[in-house]
């Protein structure tokens, strides 16, 4: 993605950003996975996917299943059939968004379907390559994203100097 593109989609990243942090409860104990780290997460995941919002918890799902060995998946309530038709569906929605990007780039907002549908490299993949290609995206995207954040957090709450250090620093960089 071009530093071009990503300037683009900063604002509504930010303003999706902005309506999580807002949305939690203060004072309150709250599930951090769910309601931070996978919900931020997602909601970037499917702004660069241009995949649609109110939709963007079943790639959770997806990701969670692609690295999920037989003995999770049962310990889940989960079979291999139901695994695999997860991935199935994954494939369907994504190849309908191919789809419908295919032979249609748009020079204004050039998401990472759009760019695959189109790209010369990419554009003639076959669906076990492009499931491929998206399980890695995916998979890549949500957990190392959500250990990233989760981990930062830890890792401030864990060494409270490195909280002072953020602020001052923060607060110097206003200043100077």
């Amino acid at each position: 993605m071009s530093p071009q593109n990503r300037r683009r989609l900063e604002p509504l990243i930010r303003e999706r950003v902005v309506e999580i942090l807002d949305g939690l409860p203060v004072g309150e104990t709250f599930d951090w996975v769910n309601r931070i780290s996978i919900e931020l997460t997602t909601g970037v995941m499917a702004t660069l996917f241009n995949f649609p919002y109110k939709q963007r918890r079943k790639r959770t799902d997806c990701s969670d299943i692609a690295t999920a060995g037989p003995d999770f998946l049962a310990a889940h309530g989960r079979g291999e059939n139901e695994g695999r038709d997860v991935q199935l569906e994954c494939l369907d929605a994504f190849t309908k968004l191919w789809k419908e990007r295919q032979d249609k780039p748009d020079s204004d907002r050039l998401d990472l379907i759009t760019a695959l549908a189109n790209g010369p490299a990419t554009k003639g993949m076959n669906s076990t390559h492009y499931l491929g290609t998206l399980i890695l995206l995916i998979v890549g995207g949500n957990d190392t994203t959500r250990n990233s954040i989760s981990g930062g957090v830890l890792a401030l709450n864990e060494t409270r100097m490195s909280i002072r250090i953020c602020v001052t620093t923060k607060a110097s960089s206003r200043t100077g």
